[in-house]
């Protein structure tokens, strides 16, 4: 079930974030190392299904300090590590884990699809065999890969965002290419802006239009402006997503966050 940031939640994420973004400031200046990343309040509201493990973390950054850098971490597995980049797994290895197995699902659904998508698949499924380690067993090698896994997972909300800005400003340029009126598509971006970044996701992965429109821009390494690859179907097929989005918005905000 989701979270519901309520005010006092909402505010108290404000503040907390806000907060460890000054500690970790002052520390950088102070010339500590390995020091946690900026955090965001729209990662971390997207991050976390399950509200305990969003308080958990909250606490994390309302908690941090000099200490944290300082401190040193022996597991018996031989891993040695700073305080914060311990428990920082430690506390989001569960949900990290979940999210790669909910990725897992989701492109196993359209394997064959894309190209390269087994090779996805598979490294999907070493990062959930590595996050299904004790990690006070775990050698430096798989604790190091488990820092990274855990920072793909912290990001994704961000990467998410990206990835719907990148296809509605594609759109909008295959629109303006192939002489969409401006009523018209201003009328479809004010339904696709309904979607959140996951229930955009959910659009991709279920719906072949959106598939086809990736593939009508095209853009070579160094060039400042792409190009229709196809432009006797570019027009065809912005017109069948406009048709379709009406259904397309209503399927994602059914099925996904």
């Amino acid at each position: 079930m989701a979270i519901h940031f309520d005010k006092d939640l909402n505010a108290q994420l404000r503040k907390e974030v806000r907060n460890f973004n000054k500690r970790r400031e002052r520390l950088e200046r102070e010339g500590y190392k390995n020091i946690p990343r900026k955090q965001y309040v729209s990662e971390l509201k997207g991050r976390y299904n399950v509200q305990s493990e969003l308080v958990r973390e909250i606490d994390r950054l309302k908690n941090f300090g000099r200490g944290d850098l300082e401190r040193k971490v022996e597991t018996e597995g031989g891993v040695k590590a700073i305080n914060w980049q311990f428990d920082y797994v430690k506390d989001n290895r569960k949900a990290a884990k979940a999210y790669f197995e909910r990725e897992y699902e989701r492109v196993n659904r359209r394997l064959g699809k894309f190209p390269g998508e087994r090779t996805y698949l598979d490294t999907i499924k070493a990062k959930i065999d590595l996050l299904s380690k004790d990690i006070r067993y775990m050698n430096q090698s798989d604790f190091r890969s488990a820092i990274t896994a855990t920072e793909e997972f912290a990001k994704s909300p961000t990467r998410r965002k990206e990835q719907y800005r990148e296809f509605l400003s594609e759109v909008d340029w295959v629109m303006e290419k192939t002489g969409i009126k401006p009523e018209d598509r201003d009328a479809f971006f004010k339904k696709f802006s309904k979607l959140t970044p996951s229930q955009f996701l959910y659009a991709y992965d279920n719906n072949k239009i959106i598939e086809k429109v990736y593939s009508l821009y095209h853009k070579d390494y160094g060039d400042d402006e792409g190009y229709l690859t196809d432009e006797g179907d570019a027009k065809s097929t912005i017109e069948e997503l406009m048709e379709e989005a009406d259904d397309i918005v209503k399927d994602a905000q059914l099925n996904a966050d």
